[in-house]
């Protein structure tokens, strides 16, 4: 008879702690690259002035090569990614290509690590926060942005909201393996208590989530920090075919900015319950943003969806505790799926509206990835509560 093994969070880069945020994240690089440091930290008020461009061509040629630390390799990526943007996207005037003291490094680095050279939810998020108070947990009251973008206080709040979302799912995902190890030994019992705290982590993340309102205007949102999130060769955009990486190749990179779906919640929750999308664009745009991830939590999603299946294994079950359990989950999932929307429709959706009629034109509404957002996420919605076990 052979022995059941468990899923190890930990074998996927994956905190029990803080999940797939970096547990307590490294501040600083070595004194050669402390340049990277001082720009990216002054990237709001250099871009302000109009000078953030001229400051990164000035920046000396590093070698990334010798960040031989994972830690050192993630804090050179959100450095550098944020750097790329605010060179791109400081004004009207932009650049068809990245210069060589920041495109080299940015891609040797983000082809060590497995993540693209673009500002993306691994550098400018997981990456991207340290605890005001050492001696305390991490939580949203203690938690504060290493870097930020244009946007001000509204910008760093939204930041900081994203990533306590994310701290929020951590416990969940203990109760992931833990649920797949109860499925694994025929435990129906285990598995309900383990769906009962991936459903409460959901619950709290919306929770969390409630507090955007608090500091981040739509106009802030819209107007500054957007337009840093874009990445290069969205079609519509000033970049339609790509950036070019001076020194690196003659061909134009296209890279999607950042989007919530580059996050792995809800790519883990819809592989471990078995929530299928089938619509074709939802579908193929999902499988794209794995790309996104870090590589780890990649695998950890691909590890999950070659498990038997949670849905399956319930239905078969003919327990109506544990029917009860996973129902409750995905009422959760689209209850967050439903704010999500509402924010959505706030900070993007009426102005993107408020533009078109300021303007007379026609003005985007789609996602920072490109998708035509709201018909994206309602359908994702949907085909959430489709997989409610009915009978």
């Amino acid at each position: 008879m052979s022995t059941v093994v468990p899923l190890k969070l930990s074998e996927f880069n994956i905190s029990d702690c803080t999940g797939f945020l970096i547990e307590d994240p490294l501040e600083r690089l070595p004194e050669p690259f402390e340049v990277w440091h001082k720009l990216a930290k002054s990237l709001p008020e250099l871009v302000k002035k109009g000078v953030f461009r001229d400051a990164v061509d000035e920046l000396p040629i590093l070698d990334s090569s010798v960040l031989k630390d994972e830690r050192q390799q993630r804090l050179a990526h959100l450095q550098l990614s944020v750097i790329a943007s605010g060179y791109v996207w400081q004004d009207e005037n932009v650049p068809k290509k990245l210069p060589v003291c920041v495109a080299i490094p940015l891609w040797n680095v983000s082809e060590t690590l497995g993540v693209k050279p673009v500002v993306s939810h691994p550098g400018l998020f997981l990456a991207n926060w340290q605890r005001k108070d050492t001696s305390e947990l991490p939580s949203l009251s203690n938690m504060r942005c290493l870097y930020s973008l244009p946007g001000g206080e509204d910008a760093d709040w939204f930041l900081i909201i994203t990533n306590a979302v994310e701290l929020e799912f951590a416990p969940a995902l203990k109760c992931i393996v833990n649920g797949a190890y109860s499925m694994d030994i025929g435990d129906m019992d285990g598995l309900a208590s383990e769906l009962i705290g991936i459903r409460d982590a959901l619950v709290n993340m919306k929770e969390t989530f409630t507090n955007i309102h608090d500091k981040v205007s739509p106009a802030a949102f819209y107007n500054d920090l957007r337009p840093f999130l874009g990445g290069w060769g969205k079609e519509g955009s000033a970049l339609p075919d790509g950036l070019l990486f001076e020194g690196v190749s003659d061909v134009p990179v296209k890279c999607i900015g950042d989007t919530g779906a580059q996050t792995s919640i809800f790519a883990c929750l819809d592989a471990f319950l078995g929530i299928q999308h089938s619509q074709p664009e939802s579908k193929t745009f999902l499988l794209l943003m794995k790309d996104y991830m870090v590589r780890e939590h990649r695998m950890f999603v691909e590890a999950l969806e070659k498990r038997p299946s949670t849905r399956e294994f319930v239905v078969s079950s003919c327990d109506e505790k544990l029917k009860g359990a996973y129902n409750d989950c995905l009422t959760a999932a689209a209850d967050f799926r439903s704010f999500h929307i509402q924010v959505v429709a706030k900070y993007i959706v009426s102005m993107a509206n408020k533009d078109q009629q300021d303007s007379k034109e026609k003005s985007e509404d789609k996602g920072t990835g490109g998708t035509n957002v709201m018909p994206f996420l309602k359908g994702l919605r949907t085909e959430t509560k489709d997989s409610v076990i009915t009978k």
